[in-house]
């Protein structure tokens, strides 16, 4: 038998989709509690392990027992149901610092909440040990932007974001967004400045942009944890909106 093929003796985690053993009443990958008799019958839509949070719907990928939203979702989500998350999460990240996937959830919530500087610190954590990569790499550079106009930060961080920006546009080139956060970037710090602008220029990511998959809701999102001035680039990615 194959790696991966699954036995007669084994099962998929509902929660986390690993294969299990049949009989286990407690998952190895995500740890969550299979021994209640509804277990198998728990949606996607909640979040991780035993005693889950249902946000009504919103959230649809789960990855090692716990939910990887996106900034939008997170934002159309209720007060007390971010809190209830963040709350999770930190319980998650407490027993099980090593989870790159609680990490992540982690630091998407401090982001929601603008706590930069912790995101960061936790989607750093995070980094190469994910199947969302190319997200992840994208609100890393929000959480280092920290509400800030791009112009603030000094090159080297500069550098650095268009480095993950480029990285996560390679790795997923469908999303508009990575490259609208980049054109932004690039026309807030090197031509407002007066600098030479390293290609691609921002009118080409804007232009890449516009042919890709326009996500309003996360675009918004983003505009939420930036500052940009009134100029042509910011009105080219509100009417993407």
């Amino acid at each position: 038998m194959g790696r991966g093929e699954m036995s007669l003796n084994e099962i998929n985690c509902p929660y986390c989709c690993e294969l299990i053993h049949r009989q286990a009443i407690r998952c190895k990958h995500c740890h969550a509690d299979l021994s209640r008799p509804d277990t198998l019958k728990q949606n996607y839509s909640t979040v991780g392990g035993d005693a889950s949070l249902n946000l009504g719907g919103y959230f649809g990928h789960i990855e090692g027992g716990i939910n990887f939203s996106t900034l939008s979702e997170l934002d159309s989500a209720d007060e007390r149901s971010k809190r209830e998350l963040l709350e999770r999460y930190e319980r998650q990240v407490r027993d099980f610092p090593e989870k790159a996937q609680y990490q992540f959830a982690l630091g998407l919530s401090y982001l929601d909440q603008g706590l930069y500087d912790h995101a960061a610190t936790h989607l750093e954590r995070a980094l190469g040990k994910t199947t969302k990569e190319a997200d992840l790499l994208y609100y890393l550079c929000l959480a280092r932007l920290s509400g800030r106009y791009p112009r603030a930060l000094k090159l080297a961080s500069i550098q650095e974001l268009e480095r993950y920006l480029i990285a996560a546009i390679r790795l997923n080139d469908s999303a508009a967004h990575y490259r609208l956060l980049l054109a932004a970037i690039k026309h807030d710090y090197y031509s407002l400045n007066g600098l030479r602008v390293p290609p691609p220029a921002a009118e080409t990511l804007l232009h890449e942009a516009s042919r890709r998959e326009v996500d309003r809701r996360e675009i918004k999102a983003m505009l939420r944890h930036m500052k940009l001035p009134n100029s042509p680039i910011l009105y080219a990615i509100q009417q993407l909106c």
